[in-house]
């Protein structure tokens, strides 16, 4: 009587089991062996680079890095493991080892899946060099360029913008009324003193002086001062540093106040 297992059917006029395809043995008890299968593992498996072949269909079931009909083919960019079926995580063109998914970056990159450029004042091939560059330290990630801040230029930044100019690369022209300068950086006019606004094209009005017409004066008797040195212009009754000293009388003669007669406004007594 027939005993098959693993689906053979037994012949009826011989009592030996017919194996299903893929198996072998007096009662279906083996599987064929590597490289053969179908009907009494008679045919020959195509699979290359280490596929394994399916014992019933011949069907290859490829191994790391391999993919095709055969298992003939690398992996394409951007797939990798078994039969090619994962997909690479690697950014910013990096490439992707097809056997283990393992990202090689690219020059100006680093991190697992290569996310990140490199920080602040390194660049190229794992970020390993350093940026040789003057004002700000920043350079391009991939080729190690300077990158100038606004108000600088040259190969490493070395060099304050000319009289002028402002911004990046020293592209911008400033636009100040007369001499004044600009902020290299900002293109703000930076007005000297005796003068304010936003191109220096006023000037300070009486009440103050000094650099952008920052600083107030110092007269008294409503006394302007000049823009420039802040120096009071007194009124004609008035004299002193800031008009504080009031003139009584005057000798005959050409005007000379070393023989004024003078008294303080805070109340003096005449001499």
């Amino acid at each position: 009587m027939c005993s098959c297992g693993e689906g053979g059917q037994c012949h009826p006029a011989t009592g030996k089991c017919i194996c299903a395809p893929g198996r072998i043995g007096q009662s279906c008890q083996q599987a064929c062996p590597r490289g053969r299968y179908g009907l009494q593992c008679r045919n020959t498996c195509s699979c290359q680079n280490g596929g394994l072949c399916d014992p019933i269909h011949g069907s290859c079931r490829c191994g790391l890095g391999w993919t095709g009909a055969r298992c003939d083919s690398a992996c394409s960019q951007g797939k990798y493991g078994f039969d090619c079926a994962q997909d690479c995580p690697c950014l910013n063109n990096g490439t992707c080892d097809r056997f283990t998914g393992t990202c090689g970056c690219s020059v100006g990159y680093y991190g697992h899946s290569c996310q990140h450029s490199c920080p602040s004042g390194f660049f190229g091939m794992k970020c390993a060099r350093t940026c040789d560059c003057k004002a700000g330290r920043t350079c391009d990630h991939v080729t190690g360029k300077c990158v100038c801040p606004p108000g600088y230029h040259g190969p490493q930044c070395e060099r304050r913008c000319e009289s002028g100019r402002f911004g990046l690369s020293c592209g911008e022209s400033c636009d100040c009324a007369g001499e004044a300068p600009c902020d290299p950086s900002t293109g703000r006019c930076l007005c000297p003193p005796g003068r304010t606004g936003q191109r220096c094209e006023k000037d300070c009005g009486g009440e103050r002086f000094g650099p952008d017409c920052s600083l107030p004066c110092q007269c008294s008797q409503r006394a302007r001062c000049e823009g420039l040195s802040g120096r009071c212009l007194c009124p004609l009754t008035w004299l002193g540093p800031t008009c504080t000293e009031a003139l009584l009388h005057q000798t005959p003669g050409p005007l000379n106040f070393s023989v004024s007669q003078r008294k303080r406004r805070a109340g003096s007594k005449t001499t």
